[in-house]
């Protein structure tokens, strides 16, 4: 499997360095959200809120005030996904930015695993199968259980 070479794996100790930084970024893009849903939800009282993230900021015809909206919404949905690409990079799979949930994946001889940590927790202290998600975390004693 060509994924499986090229992807990265991370010791529980290289996950845990990134904590800080991760409980950081979180931060910025739970603001970011909280700005969303408020610039949304006016847009959608005057019946302009767009359907997707892939709009367009200056529609023709458009009030002043909704153009200033649908631009602050783009601007906001885009730092965002910069945020979650940027995690992406660095080997972080973003599974829920509101509740700051990220998975990374690790080997344990030839069972591919992903520790898995959730914002509000100091250290990663679980793991679940690549299929279970996070309905499936189990203490990273057992991953290391003979």
């Amino acid at each position: 499997m060509s994924d499986r070479r090229a992807r990265r794996y991370f010791s529980v100790a290289q996950a845990n360095a990134m904590i800080d930084e991760l409980e950081r970024v979180f931060g910025r893009m739970r603001q970011m959200q909280t700005q969303v849903r408020t610039v949304y939800a006016r847009l959608e009282v005057l019946g302009c809120a767009p359907a997707g993230d892939d709009f367009d900021p200056a529609p023709p015809g458009a009030r002043p005030e909704v153009i200033n909206d649908l631009s602050t919404l783009k601007t906001l949905i885009d730092a965002i996904k910069t945020e979650v690409k940027a995690l992406a990079d660095a080997g972080c799979e973003v599974k829920n930015i509101e509740d700051g949930i990220v998975d990374w994946y690790a080997s344990r001889g030839e069972r591919e695993v992903l520790l898995c940590w959730k914002l509000g927790e100091k250290e990663v202290r679980y793991w679940h199968d690549v299929d279970t998600g996070f309905a499936g975390r189990r203490p990273l004693s057992e991953l290391y259980e003979d």
